[in-house]
């Protein structure tokens, strides 16, 4: 069902795979039953309804720099993978936005507002290879957070998949 909805080169269940999938940068550890990339919202909600339905674990992870443990899986189940969610959507200086997909590197973002002279004030450590959606998920401040805030100072809307599937738009 997982590869009707992501096609077969975006799900995998090899053990290598899944192995690289089984720990992040904290102390957890374990094995998840398969991974799926998505690359659009409508396909996270498919997998979130179908993970729902069949009462299956469902992990969302970027790039899987997290401290806390929270991109491990505990008891198996689906790893949804958003990394090929990449793209920076629409930059608009003179409105001081920039809309991005949750796989889009905290240094990409930084280097395509660098031309303009801006930069995204919040700064995690793991910033060279973390993803923005994680930096949500983890509310990621860096160094820089207490002159500048942390993540959650700088989003003005989100688009949510919720647990049954439902698209919501904050913001």
């Amino acid at each position: 069902a997982l590869v009707d909805i992501v096609g077969e080169k975006n799900y995998t269940d090899s053990l290598i795979d899944m192995v690289s999938f089984s720990y992040d940068a904290s102390e957890h550890r374990h094995r998840p039953t398969c991974a799926v990339w998505a690359e659009t919202a409508e396909q996270v909600s498919e997998i979130l309804k179908l993970s729902g339905r069949e009462k299956i674990p469902l992990i969302p992870r970027g790039a899987g720099t997290s401290l806390s443990g929270m991109t491990v899986p505990i008891e198996g189940g689906i790893i949804l993978d958003l990394t090929r969610m990449n793209h920076i959507v629409d930059i608009r200086i003179e409105d001081r936005l920039a809309v991005v997909q949750p796989g889009v590197v905290y240094a990409d973002l930084e280097k395509a507002l660098a031309p303009f002279g801006f930069f995204f004030p919040p700064d995690p450590a793991s910033g060279k290879v973390s993803t923005l959606g994680g930096n949500v998920a983890s509310n990621a401040g860096g160094l820089k957070g207490a002159k500048y805030g942390t993540t959650r100072d700088y989003v003005l809307g989100l688009q949510v998949v919720l647990p049954d599937g439902r698209i919501m738009r904050t913001g």
